[in-house]
Formats: C-alpha cells, sequence, structure tokens
C-alpha cells in the first residue's frame, strides 16, 4: 500500500493558521469556531495514544485564544461525515466574520495523490478500500471552503 502520513502537517498549518488568528482585538469583532478530532483508538490498524493528548491539547489552546470549540474522538467513517457536516452547519450560521479551524489528530492517508482521513473503522483488505472507507481531506476543504467565512 503506498502510503504517507500527513498528520504532522495538518498539526503545523493548524499552529500556523491559529497563531496569525490570535490577536485579542480581532476575537471581539469575528465568531471563533473550530472543529478539533482526535482519533486514537482506532479497531484494526494501530492506536495513537498521542492523538487523544493533542487533541485535548489543542482544544485548551483554542479556548484560551476565544475559540468556541466542538471537540468529537474516535469517530468512525459516518460521525466523522456527520461531526464535519454539523461543524460547516454551525459555521455558516454564524456569519461572514466567522473565523473556522479543523484541527485534526490521528491516521492519515494518502492514495494515488489524494489525501484521507482515517476513521476509526477503518478496515481496508486492498488499498482500493482506502477511498471507500476514509473521509477524502478535499471534501472537509470544500465544504469548508464552500462557506460564505473571513477565514478558514
Amino acid at each position: 500500500m503506498r502510503r504517507r502520513v500527513f498528520s504532522n502537517f495538518l498539526l503545523a498549518s493548524g499552529l500556523l493558521a491559529l497563531a496569525q488568528l490570535t490577536t485579542p482585538t480581532d476575537a471581539a469583532a469575528e465568531a471563533r469556531l473550530a472543529l478539533v478530532i482526535g482519533q486514537s483508538a482506532y479497531r484494526t490498524v494501530p492506536e495513537l495514544p498521542n492523538a487523544a493528548n493533542d487533541a485535548k491539547g489543542m482544544t485548551e489552546l483554542l479556548g484560551h485564544a476565544g475559540f468556541s470549540v466542538t471537540t468529537a474522538a474516535n469517530l468512525a467513517q459516518n460521525e466523522m461525515r456527520a461531526a464535519i457536516s454539523d461543524f460547516a452547519d454551525k459555521v455558516g450560521a454564524s456569519g461572514a466574520d466567522t473565523v473556522a479551524l479543523v484541527f485534526y489528530a490521528g491516521h492519515g492517508l494518502q492514495i494515488d495523490g489524494e489525501n484521507y482521513l482515517v476513521p476509526v473503522d477503518l478496515d481496508p483488505k486492498r488499498e482500493a478500500d482506502i477511498p471507500l472507507q476514509g473521509v477524502r481531506l478535499n471534501d472537509l476543504l470544500n465544504t469548508l471552503g464552500a462557506l460564505p467565512t473571513r477565514a478558514r
């Protein structure tokens, strides 16, 4: 299976985005919403005990930075899709000055140039199962990108 873990990239990107958004004057003028997903208890792939700790730490950090944080842990594929959809609804209802941030701690895969977040119920028998059982990162980005917000 051709895979590349990209969770460190996502962590670095999230921290960079947070650093750019955490000025005290901005917090009063905008809604700040965050979705933090921590995937530790995988059923058929190696567990990631630090992912839960990373998600907890990021939840605290974002809360201190003025974000209203929704946390989700150990999500199966349908639960992950529902959490993303619910978050997008919340962001869309918050207005154009909303700043939205998603932090993901967990396994990630890349297959043929496409990145996937790994739900805890992923059980691939072959590489072709990943697109069917994973959650495409581009789907998440496109969902948030379609919303009329100040920053995503």
